[in-house]
């Protein structure tokens, strides 16, 4: 690495870090998902859950628009291709867009009195709420697992380290510690990812 080409890797490691992020984000909902209890009064929770994952997931493979970042690339060294066909199948036809109708089923229910005249309308809405048994669940967490490894130790343990070879490209100053984001601001968290220390 030379100095010119110093610019190019520090973007390409903020790109990759911050597709982890959305894969550990992803994980990170699945296993609150998997720890929800299958109950009616959980039902929302686990929707959202399962839909916020898939959401998360989507953007990630839309990632060639926004953050300039290769998804398919990642993709071909490690995951499950079925998976993420199943998955996005769940994100196109339901979740962002409501084009399938094995997701939800729309119902018009009519109820007559004794005579025959109309009573009462109903219209009665039944979306799914993401997969119940299975192993979709299973198989989406072991997915992200494996891309999550992936992109850690091929990608950007890896332009950490051409990064750090090339030598210091600023002057700091002797045991400064580096700005991190603030913790103060509640819309907001931090993942500090340590990708190389001497």
């Amino acid at each position: 690495m030379t100095e010119d080409n110093a610019p190019q890797i520090v973007a390409e490691l903020r790109k990759w870090a911050s597709l982890w992020a959305d894969l550990l984000h992803v994980d990170m909902t699945l296993l609150g998902l998997r720890e929800t209890p299958n109950t009616p009064s959980t039902v929302f929770v686990r929707r959202s859950l399962w839909e916020a994952a898939v959401i998360a997931y989507g953007r990630m493979t839309m990632s060639n628009r926004g953050r300039k970042v290769d998804f398919d690339d990642l993709l071909s060294v490690a995951g499950d291709r079925e998976t993420h066909d199943r998955i996005l199948g769940w994100r196109h036809g339901h979740v962002a867009h409501r084009r399938r109708g094995e997701f939800e089923k729309v119902d018009l229910v009519e109820q007559f009195d004794d005579a025959g005249a109309l009573v009462k309308i109903e219209v009665v809405v039944a979306p799914a709420i993401g997969p119940v048994g299975g192993d979709l669940v299973q198989r989406f967490a072991a997915h992200i697992h494996e891309l999550r490894t992936t992109l850690w130790e091929r990608y950007l343990v890896a332009l950490a380290q051409t990064y750090a070879g090339s030598g210091p490209t600023f002057q700091g100053q002797p045991g400064a510690q580096p700005a991190l984001l603030s913790d103060a601001d509640p819309a907001r968290f931090s993942i500090n990812l340590t990708l190389w220390q001497r």
